[in-house]
């Protein structure tokens, strides 16, 4: 193999000193300039990545550990991170559900002061609510059962359809009554996978035991939807 010895290579011009083929460095070689400026940097052996001074980067991704300076160094992140939480809506009943059912009537948004809402807000109709956008999604009840009888119970479904048709229980609470006239707090919630717009929706349903409703008190929030992250 032949050999170039110097001691320094020079532009002759204004022209960027060009290298058309691979250089390969030797096992234990290294370059001791103060710098290389170069465009691209590609791994020579396929799927193996290229390492930095400890630092693996391979397929677009930083696999490793990164130490943050201490509190005598600086760093700085700008990100272009997509997906996380993109998405709050908040609803209610206006008025007691006192009969077994889909809660289908006296829906509205929430409208109390600083009200939760990112992003697109959700829509129903009758009581079917339909996603904005497609994603992992909390969906949550929360809300008073009231019993007015020890022997009563009231109870809460959230159900979910994958086709917009049949739908299936996926959370359900159940308030008991303790002693005439008695109110609890309570909450069910479920994580779903929205994929579709069309087909992917939820409803809640009540189931009276005797004699309980669901009592509205104020303006508080019933139905919360948040969007936890990409689908």
């Amino acid at each position: 193999m032949s050999k170039i010895k110097v001691n320094e290579i020079s532009k002759h011009d204004a022209s960027e000193i060009g290298v058309n083929d691979d250089v390969v460095l030797a096992s234990g070689k290294s370059v001791s300039s103060p710098s290389i400026s170069t465009d691209t940097i590609a791994e020579k052996t396929s799927a193996s990545g290229v390492t930095i001074d400890g630092v693996l980067l391979k397929d677009s991704k930083i696999d490793g550990t990164i130490t943050i300076p201490s509190s005598t160094g600086t760093m700085a992140l700008t990100s272009d991170i997509s997906g996380g939480i993109t998405g709050i809506d908040q609803w209610r009943v206006t008025a007691d559900v006192t009969s077994t059912g889909d809660i289908t009537a006296n829906l509205a948004q929430n409208g109390y002061t600083n009200v939760g809402l990112l992003g697109s807000a959700m829509t129903q109709s009758s009581g079917i609510f339909t996603f904005p956008t497609t994603g992992m999604w909390l969906v949550k009840f929360q809300g008073t059962v009231r019993t007015e009888a020890s022997s009563s119970y009231g109870v809460v479904d959230i159900k979910s359809t994958a086709n917009n048709s049949a739908y299936t229980v996926v959370s359900t609470l159940i308030g008991y009554g303790e002693s005439a006239y008695y109110t609890k707090t309570l909450s069910c919630e479920a994580i779903l996978d929205i994929s579709d717009l069309a087909n992917d929706k939820v409803k809640f349903t009540f189931t009276e035991g005797g004699t309980s409703k669901i009592d509205v008190d104020g303006d508080h929030a019933n139905f919360i939807f948040i969007r936890l992250a990409d689908t």
